[in-house]
């Protein structure tokens, strides 16, 4: 069944399954508060039956991250209308903190992956040092020159001489 074929109206006439369909049908349009506005008289229905809180809040969470923040407000005054003043409000308050913990877990994310990277490359450049170190040390044991210790590892005269003691 393609929901594009169903005409809105037929949606109405089953509260529950229609509403869903309702939203998969519209959810890429640029102006989703004009659809929350057209199935704004059936939100009561669905409110009648304490199930029916969360099923509203499952299509604001769905349909709310295609709405522009300014439309976000009159969604707000919609869902009080229909539903009661209390009720909108809890919802949209539910969905910020949801939005929230949403944004603070993405920042984590990001720190992990920025932390990573840093230790990676700070252990990369201890790795390298330590190589290196390494390196001078058996060629000052060989009694390599200091000049060609200094060419090849391209280190100063004086960080050297400190490796030697």
């Amino acid at each position: 069944m393609n929901v594009h074929d169903i005409p809105d109206e037929d949606f109405k006439k089953r509260v529950w399954s229609g509403i869903l369909e309702f939203f998969l049908k519209h959810i890429h349009e640029r102006e989703l508060l004009k659809r929350w506005e057209q199935i704004a008289d059936i939100l009561p229905e669905l409110a009648k039956v304490s199930i029916g809180y969360d099923y509203i809040e499952m299509m604001l969470h769905y349909t709310l991250t295609f709405i522009d923040q300014k439309d976000k407000i009159e969604l707000k005054k919609i869902l009080a209308n229909s539903l009661n003043e209390e009720k909108g409000e809890e919802f949209m308050i539910s969905l910020a903190q949801a939005w929230k913990n949403k944004g603070i877990e993405i920042g984590k994310n990001e720190g992990i992956k920025i932390g990573e990277i840093i230790g990676e490359a700070r252990g990369e450049a201890r790795g390298e040092a330590r190589g290196k170190i390494a390196i001078i040390k058996k060629m000052l044991a060989k009694g390599k020159d200091l000049e060609e210790i200094i060419e090849y590892t391209e280190l100063s005269k004086e960080e050297i001489i400190k490796l030697k003691s």
